[in-house]
Order: structure tokens, then sequence, then C-alpha cells
């Protein structure tokens, strides 16, 4: 899932300085094997009060983190740049949100922020 959404974020991004771009279908391919896997991962924990109040925000967690080390070690010159890496990781996080998080549901870890009562509200 991971290289998945790095991969269509590069083509998000950067893909138009590539001479040679990925076409569209391509782009849906991906994003329909994103959203299949997700929609496994959500069937298989269907229910489970786990998943979504503790493993969800940690898998989007660890891709957004995996996916700034993605491309911060492949494209280093390009990201030492301050006002690059800002714009970048903010697009990049913008894709990242659109994929798996749309409503901002798991960007955030609520037991942190908040008391018994409201997570037991969410849930």
């Amino acid at each position: 899932m991971i290289g998945l959404i790095a991969h269509l974020a590069y083509w998000n991004v950067f893909g138009h300085f590539n001479k040679l771009p990925l076409d569209m279908y391509h782009r849906k391919q991906m994003f329909i094997s994103i959203a299949t896997i997700r929609s496994q991962l959500d069937l298989k924990y269907q229910g489970k009060r786990f998943y979504y109040v503790f493993l969800v925000p940690m898998l989007v967690l660890a891709i957004r983190i995996e996916v700034e080390l993605i491309f911060k070690n492949s494209y280093p010159k390009f990201f030492s740049i301050e006002i690059h890496e800002k714009i970048a990781m903010k697009q990049i996080n913008d894709i990242i949100t659109l994929l798996i998080d749309p409503n901002l549901y798991f960007s955030r870890f609520s037991f942190f922020e908040s008391g018994r009562e409201a997570i037991n509200i969410k849930c």
C-alpha cells in the first residue's frame, strides 16, 4: 500500500516533469488498488474498535512517515530547499489524506486528546 501511494503521489505531484508521463488510466488503476486494499482491511476488522481507534490512525501515520522518507531519500537535493520541501510535502500529504482519510477521522489520535466518554461516543 505504501508503495502504491508513493507511486501515485509521485505522478500527481512530480509527474508533469517526466518526459513520459503516466496516463490517467494507470493512475486510476493505482487508485483502485489502494481503495481495494483499504476496503479489504476494513472488512477484515469490521466492528473491531481497536482497528478504528488505534490501528487505522497508526497506519495513516506510518504511511505519511514512510512516503516522506521515500521522497526525501530519493530526491535529497530537491528536498534540501526548504520551500520545495514545504510545498511538495503539503501536496503529498493532501494526496494521502484524499486517498485514505478524506474525512480526517484517522489523522489524529483522539484518545490522546479526549476523555473516555468522547472516545466511546466516536466509536
